[in-house]
């Protein structure tokens, strides 16, 4: 009752912004959301999560924040909400102190879905149903992902994480200023909280140049050869150096632009910078000296917030190529499989060709994979685990996994990926009964019923054929797949529902 009348005084006020916005056909998907394991402190505050109404939630590996009056207040954001422009978060200058809103037992948590109106930030539209981390909704409030993207870019928060402390979010307003300058006086330097970030700007190509400052002392990072928060413009036989005033940081990294003017070709590219190693590791597939990298120093690499997938790029035929950084770098994946390329056959001949295709969810990295061991040679999409080395096929390949239980003995399926679930059809034969499997939580077993074929048409003109459909839906634990019970007669394929736990078969009228 207390909850529901704390509703219904913030709808008065004009508070609750999702009060008229409670319809289902509103909602997307639902997903599962978990509680953080970990302590997290906000602005100097330890959040005690346990009792709060509206608790601090994880999804995808990503901790999410409630978009409640005073925690948006207390975070420096202000949410406004009209049935045209939908929800808009904006930074401002007001923070509230923290209120602990308790009153609610938080041991296990329902599901969240993903809104249907128009989301803002900072007066940018997003499309979140496409997000890789989307704005949820939790008990009717508006939940915020605390990525990088959002906390560092968009907000300018500061964030920290150890296994020791947990997450530490700071949220306060920072400023802009000088700090002890170089002997020259021409610096360009930012603050974030307890760190600053300093450019030597003495010189417009003065290496060595960026330094950080931290409880009161100064020193240099990163590669003493490189010069830092410049860009290069070649304009004939003659180059000119721009100083960019760009920093930002997060989780002891510094983010700007770096040259390295002994490289053959001048360029300028985005880097992040470990104030405590100076490692320097390349974020735009740049060819920029890097200690981590391969023997010639060549990689494409992409950023997913605390986590980078690398690919080697020192041959464009190169096996065990695939890398992570995370804490430490480790290699990942099959070691006799080339990452990151196509693989074209034009007579005798091959070729192979780099593709810069990355991306991650869930501990899982996204790419193109050539197995060369294999009679014909074909690039495949697969899934690596960063942490098991699993590969999987994600397209109906041949390509071998032996850790894959599933893949029979000639490899081939039909998969189709649901967050943490992956659905996948045995296509070892148009007429393989019990062919339906799903993986979850590193566990692979058939569903439904094993006398039945799954993923498949029957058609009698103009001869009998058995056709493969690729088409799967998830919903609520339930499988949608076509389906043909071959002890019926007359034959024919048929829209059903499968339930993961139970193995229950229904038919149904949805089309998967």
């Amino acid at each position: 009752m207390k909850k529901i009348l704390k509703k219904i005084i913030m709808a008065v006020f004009g508070i609750s912004f999702l009060a008229s916005l409670t319809l289902p056909s509103v909602f997307a998907q639902s997903v599962n959301v978990s509680l953080p394991t970990f302590k997290i402190t906000m602005n100097d505050v330890v959040i005690d999560n346990s009792q709060r109404i509206y608790p601090i939630i994880v999804y995808k590996d990503i901790t999410y924040v409630p978009m409640t009056y005073n925690d948006s207040r207390f975070l420096g954001l202000e949410t406004k909400w009209s049935s045209d422009t939908g929800l808009q978060v904006n930074k401002i200058g007001e923070q509230l102190s923290y209120n602990p809103d308790k009153g609610y037992a938080n041991s296990t948590l329902e599901s969240a879905v993903l809104p249907g109106f128009k989301i803002g930030v900072n007066g940018q539209g997003i499309d979140n149903q496409n997000e890789p981390f989307p704005l949820l909704v939790f008990r009717d409030v508006t939940y915020f992902p605390l990525t990088w993207r959002y906390m560092v870019n968009e907000f300018g928060w500061t964030s920290n994480f150890d296994s020791n402390n947990g997450l530490i979010i700071n949220s306060k307003a920072v400023t802009t200023g000088l700090t002890t300058p170089p002997a020259s006086g021409k610096v360009f330097s930012q603050v974030f909280g307890s760190v600053t970030a300093i450019f030597d700007r003495s010189s417009s190509n003065q290496p060595g140049n960026l330094s950080v400052m931290e409880n009161n002392i100064t020193k240099k990072i990163g590669n003493p050869n490189y010069i830092y928060g410049v860009s290069y413009l070649q304009a004939g036989t003659y180059g000119q150096y721009n100083a960019v005033d760009k920093a930002e940081y997060a989780n002891r990294w510094v983010y700007t632009l770096a040259v390295d003017p002994s490289a053959s070709t001048i360029t300028s590219k985005n880097v992040r910078i470990n104030i405590d190693t100076n490692e320097v590791q390349a974020l735009d597939g740049s060819t920029i000296s890097n200690a981590s990298n391969s023997n010639n120093n060549k990689s494409y690499s992409k950023q997913f917030d605390n986590i980078m997938v690398i690919l080697d790029r020192s041959s464009n035929n190169q096996p065990g190529n695939l890398y992570i950084k995370e804490n430490t770098t480790k290699r990942i994946g099959n070691p006799k499989y080339i990452y990151g390329v196509s693989y074209l056959q034009s007579g005798t001949t091959g070729q192979y060709t780099l593709v810069d295709k990355i991306e991650y969810a869930n501990r899982w990295v996204y790419t193109s994979a050539v197995d060369p061991s294999t009679s014909t040679i074909v690039s495949k999409n697969v899934r690596i685990n960063i942490d098991t080395n699993e590969v999987q096929t994600l397209d109906g390949s041949s390509m071998s996994n032996s850790n894959n239980v599933y893949n029979n003995n000639n490899n081939q399926v039909y998969s189709k990926q649901f967050d943490n679930i992956t659905v996948m059809l045995d296509r070892s034969s148009i007429k393989q009964a019990g062919n339906l499997s799903v993986i979850e939580n590193n566990s692979t077993r058939k569903i439904g019923n094993l006398n039945y074929i799954y993923g498949v048409s029957y058609s009698t003109m103009p001869f009998e054929a058995y056709n493969p459909v690729n088409s799967l839906s998830l919903v609520n634990r339930w499988v949608y797949v076509s389906a043909i019970d071959p002890s019926i007669s007359p034959l024919a394929s048929k829209n059903v529902r499968v339930n993961i736990d139970t193995n229950e078969v229904q038919l149904t009228n949805v089309v998967p």
